[in-house]
């Protein structure tokens, strides 16, 4: 059942708008990436935000979960909906700057695309 969700969301992810940002709960790393989809990663207890990079550079971005270890991210659902907090700023490649915020995209100071 599980790899039938992940391809109906694989498969959705191909017509969704640019900016639109679905998620996807998985118990480790993915071995591929689909475009437009936050993997949060953990069996019961999340501790990674996986994903592409949304600017298109195809960049995978790990973000750590963890309250213990730093830098931290949160995550909430609403609506069927994912936030990101706080904004996720690469410092290498592409150096996008953005937040995800009710499953959408939201570029900081015009970085991105």
């Amino acid at each position: 059942m599980r790899v039938l969700k992940y391809f109906f969301k694989w498969f959705w992810s191909l017509f969704r708008r640019k900016n639109e940002i679905d998620y996807l709960f998985v118990d480790d790393v993915p071995d591929h990436y689909a475009n437009h989809i936050v993997y949060i990663v953990g069996e019961g207890h999340s501790w990674l935000l996986s994903m592409r990079c949304p600017c298109g550079c195809r960049r995978i971005i790990k973000l750590n979960t963890l309250k213990d270890a730093k830098p931290c991210w949160k995550y909430y659902i609403e609506a069927n909906k994912i936030t990101i907090q706080p904004s996720v700023w690469g410092v290498d490649g592409c150096r996008s700057h953005f937040i995800i915020r009710k499953g959408s995209v939201k570029w900081v100071d015009g970085a991105g695309v």
